[in-house]
C-alpha cells in the first residue's frame, strides 16, 4: 500500500477488473508500455482471462502457500476458481471465521483509512 503511487507499481483491485475486463487490460499494457494489441490478439487475451476460461482449465492451477510458497494445493476436482464474483469472499464463513477474517483485515489495515475505503468501495 505505501508504494501504490510509485511509478513502477499499477495497483489494481479484483472487483474493478472484474467490472471492465477490457478497460483493465488496455491499463495494464499501457503500463507495461505495449502501444498496439492487434484486436484479434486482444480478443485471445480477454477470452484467456475469463473466469469462464480459467474454470473450465481449473486442474492446471496450483495454489501455493507458505513462508516460501514451498506447499501447494491442488485439488482432483478443482475448485481453486470460485465464483468469479465480487463480495463474495466472505459467502462461506461461519460466524467465527467471520470474526477472523475482520480481525485479519484489522490487523493488516488498520486505521488506514484511505486503504479501509479503497478496499471496501471495491467490494460492492
Amino acid at each position: 500500500w505505501p508504494y501504490r503511487n510509485h511509478p513502477n507499481v499499477l495497483l489494481l483491485h479484483y472487483g474493478d477488473v472484474h467490472k471492465d475486463i477490457p478497460g483493465t487490460l488496455r491499463k495494464v499494457a499501457e503500463f507495461i508500455g505495449l502501444k498496439h494489441i492487434p484486436a484479434k490478439a486482444f480478443k485471445e487475451i480477454e477470452k484467456r482471462v475469463s473466469i469462464e476460461f480459467m474454470r473450465a482449465r481449473d486442474k492446471r492451477y496450483l495454489m501455493r502457500f507458505g513462508h516460501n510458497l514451498d506447499k501447494t494445493i491442488m485439488s482432483d476436482k478443482g475448485g481453486l476458481i470460485r465464483t468469479g464474483g465480487i463480495g463474495t469472499a466472505k459467502d462461506g464463513l461461519n460466524e467465527e471465521l467471520d470474526k477472523r477474517f475482520e480481525e485479519h483485515m484489522q490487523k493488516h489495515i488498520g486505521d488506514d483509512s484511505e486503504l479501509m475505503k479503497w478496499y471496501k468501495d471495491r467490494m460492492k
